[in-house]
């Protein structure tokens, strides 16, 4: 009954409160989650239609980038005419804001200024609409209930950023939400989320993958009973296959992964767990390598042109990640478009001097069957020089260093250096999350 009341009364009082839709949207996304892919693809043209003649007349950045390209708003019919337009960056966002960047014709109480992370350096700062903001928010309930979830069963919410606003505390107490900290995760702090766990038993629990692993493991190492969780959602990070196990195992779940950023839609793991879909009614997604656009299985950088915010338009933005696209068709029938993998963002890769690539996936697979090796991190000081950051057990031996080194020696073809340190602890970005891999700043 309190799901019930929370979607029908709550969440439409709220909306009205603070000037959202998320109701609004949540009730279309429902249904549009079953319309056939023409009916998709005709809506996003629709919208882009809509937004590229509101960013032309009313974004000083997109008037001199038509007239500079001798283009003009009809020019852009349908998804397929992006390609005529040049990507977006952070840097051309940076160089243009507020003044030339931001719709003239919004008023400024309908949006929202907001700060990404920075997982890859300086965070970026922009502004959302609360259209868009409202949007999003929808799109991931909706991604929430493919595993089950209705508003206001009971979460367990494991993050780094302090739960410092009012509105944000009315909206755990209404949502029955019980917040932790994992800004400093140490055994004491493991301990206290367990019990937390225990008491709260949430349906759904909302984390970064790697603090939920750490709590994993030391339930599972000090023999604890186990907790059942119907669901858990990860996100910000990627979920590599050690910590998915070992968190599945321990709260007798199944993971549904998801990942977003800026002027991205929310791209959240199916109910069949084959694949991600995308939420194509937020945003145009484009896979390219090469400037060409990908085919199933490849993977390409991802590139979004968000149809609701008219505050700051996000049209052809380059968001430095990687996806591999999935098959055209999956096994739940929607026909939202799949993707298969995040691999994670541009900044996740070694290059080899000879142009070979190695993604996250490449050193975690590696790692996963050294028993020796309790965490690693990869350093990249340049193109020659890779760096193993090693925290070790004490079934170290010399003799795992030298066929660590050997390995990656033969893999990267003689080019680089390679070298093994031991340390008590390893890098980690501003925000807390987990990094694999660090590159020294003066390489791109």
């Amino acid at each position: 009954m309190y799901n019930i009341f929370n979607q029908k009364i709550i969440l439409p009082i709220s909306d009205r409160i603070f000037n959202r839709k998320i109701s609004f949207f949540l009730n279309f996304l429902l249904k549009s989650q079953y319309w056939s892919k023409s009916k998709i693809e005709t809506y996003q043209n629709v919208q882009l239609q809509n937004l590229v003649q509101h960013s032309y007349e009313n974004v000083p950045y997109y008037t001199q980038l038509f007239n500079n390209l001798s283009l003009k708003p009809r020019d852009i019919k349908t998804k397929d005419d992006l390609i005529k337009l040049p990507l977006l960056t952070k840097k051309i966002i940076r160089e243009n804001l507020p003044d030339k960047i931001v719709a003239k014709n919004i008023h400024p109480n309908s949006y929202y200024n907001i700060s990404s992370s920075g997982s890859t350096g300086e965070p970026l700062k922009y502004f959302i609409s609360k259209d868009a903001y409202s949007f999003n928010i929808a799109s991931n309930l909706r991604g929430l209930s493919w595993g089950g979830y209705k508003l206001g069963s009971k979460i367990l919410k494991i993050s780094m950023n302090p739960r410092s606003t009012i509105e944000k505390k009315i909206q755990d107490l209404l949502n029955r939400t019980k917040y932790v900290s994992a800004k400093n995760i140490d055994d004491r702090q493991i301990q206290k989320i367990y019990e937390i766990m225990m008491e709260h038993k949430p349906y759904l629990i909302y984390s970064y993958p790697q603090p939920l692993a750490m709590v994993a493991t030391y339930i599972n190492d000090r023999k604890l009973a186990k907790i059942n969780v119907p669901m858990v959602n990860t996100s910000a990070t990627n979920l590599i296959s050690s910590d998915r196990s070992i968190i599945e195992e321990i709260f007798n779940t199944k993971i549904f992964d998801s990942y977003s950023c800026e002027g991205s839609p929310i791209i959240f793991e199916c109910n069949t767990h084959e694949c991600y879909h995308v939420a194509m009614e937020y945003a145009i997604t484009e896979l390219i390598k090469d400037n060409q656009y990908i085919k199933p299985g490849e993977i390409g950088s991802h590139i979004t042109t968000d149809l609701h915010n008219y505050a700051m338009p996000f049209i052809r933005y380059d968001t430095q990640d990687i996806l591999e696209l999935g098959n055209e068709h999956c096994a739940c029938g929607k026909q939202l478009m799949c993707i298969s993998k995040i691999h994670g963002r541009y900044s996740d890769i070694i290059i080899t001097p000879d142009g070979k690539r190695f993604l996250v996936e490449h050193f975690v697979e590696y790692f996963e069957y050294e028993n020796s090796i309790t965490q690693f991190q990869v350093y990249q000081e340049d193109y020659r020089l890779l760096v193993f950051r090693l925290i070790v057990n004490n079934e170290f031996k010399s003799s795992d260093k030298e066929r660590i080194i050997s390995h990656w020696e033969k893999n990267t073809s003689g080019k680089m250096d390679v070298r093994i340190n031991i340390v008590d602890s390893l890098e980690s970005f501003r925000s807390g999350k987990r990094r694999i891999i660090v590159k020294s700043e003066h390489i791109d």
